[in-house]
């Protein structure tokens, strides 16, 4: 069993639901909403599809991350012990859809692998360890170094946090954040006057004072591991910014249609096809998408989003064909 709370997108949360629905394995969704953003259909379909689903709405609109966190811990303390979170919990805030086949089995460690490790966290730059690749985030001044050593200020925690790493999807181990105290997780300074509340009435009040900045440093003073590159497959900064070749955009793209998951930005799958970098053209699988309208209810598609991503996973296949065969043509892909 694993619990996987997703910060609901609209439009998107509907793919991510969708990829989950052929998963036989054992799984909890916890679906949280943000105020104002509750969707009656989505619920409605996503508990005639969830045999095991809570949804939540979350009060305010900011530090979303750290709040569904917080809730978690509140609103299972006093539950019986079977059902809590299991130790193994992914967070989902991206634009995430899972690939065909097994959820857990071969892809998520065990729950002894967690005993030592409060988080695993994705790392934002994908080529890091490149042989060659590594020395463009130089030149082009991109740093891809997580501090090391004892003296590492606060600032310098949370600049890593938000520059190296990337939260639309990590793992962290619920038992050990049970541990830690609310104060030195979540609230600035350490505490809240809100701590001594007693009773449901100041929860929100609770929740509201929370901060994603305060989660995110405590997390990477905790010392977390780094997530396999396939877990979490997206577009690297270095094909934003046309920093690689056709043949290794390509190669990007068949990588990422062997990913556990993949999370696409909204900007890229509303776009025109020729309104992209040419590496973003070439490097999106933009059919893995596609594959998932039919599994949507009508209801909760977007025409326009759904026409976008159809028509650019058609012309993505016809600049594909004519680049290969002009490859072949001149011998190489360059």
């Amino acid at each position: 069993m694993i619990d996987i709370a997703i910060l609901y997108k609209k439009d998107y949360t509907a793919f991510t639901l969708a990829s989950l629905l052929d998963k036989s394995e054992e799984f909890r969704v916890h679906l949280y909403f943000k105020w104002g953003e509750w969707d009656d259909t989505l619920v409605e379909w996503a508990v005639e599809n969830f045999r095991n689903i809570q949804c939540y709405q979350l009060p305010g609109i900011s530090n979303n991350i750290s709040k569904m966190i917080l809730h978690m811990r509140r609103w299972y303390m006093d539950k019986p012990e079977s059902q809590r979170p299991s130790k193994r919990l992914m967070v989902i805030t991206g634009n995430n859809i899972f690939h065909p086949g097994k959820l857990v089995s071969g892809h998520i460690p065990p729950e002894s692998y967690f005993n030592n490790k409060v988080g695993i966290l994705n790392r934002k730059l994908m080529y890091r360890k490149h042989p060659a690749y590594k020395n463009y985030y130089n030149i082009l001044k991109i740093n891809h170094k997580v501090p090391q050593g004892k003296n590492i200020t606060d600032a310098q925690w949370e600049s890593v946090a938000f520059k190296q790493y990337d939260w639309d999807m990590f793992m962290v181990n619920y038992d050990a954040l049970m541990k830690i105290r609310d104060g030195n997780l979540f609230f600035k300074g350490g505490t809240h006057f809100a701590t001594r509340f007693k009773g449901e009435p100041q929860i929100d009040a609770y929740l509201n004072n929370c901060s994603n900045v305060v989660f995110f440093r405590a997390l990477m003073k905790l010392k977390p591991v780094d997530m396999p590159l396939y877990m979490d497959g997206r577009l690297d900064k270095l094909i934003k910014l046309d920093a690689i070749g056709p043949k290794d955009c390509i190669n990007h793209n068949i990588m990422l249609r062997k990913s556990y998951s993949i999370n696409i930005d909204h900007s890229t799958l509303m776009s025109d096809y020729y309104s992209l970098p040419t590496g973003i053209q070439l490097a999106t699988p933009f059919e893995l998408y596609g594959n998932l309208i039919d599994k949507i209810p009508l209801n909760l598609r977007n025409a326009r989003l759904n026409e976008q991503i159809l028509l650019k996973s058609e012309k993505q296949k016809i600049t594909t064909r004519k680049l290969v065969q002009a490859g072949y043509k001149l011998g190489k892909i360059d």
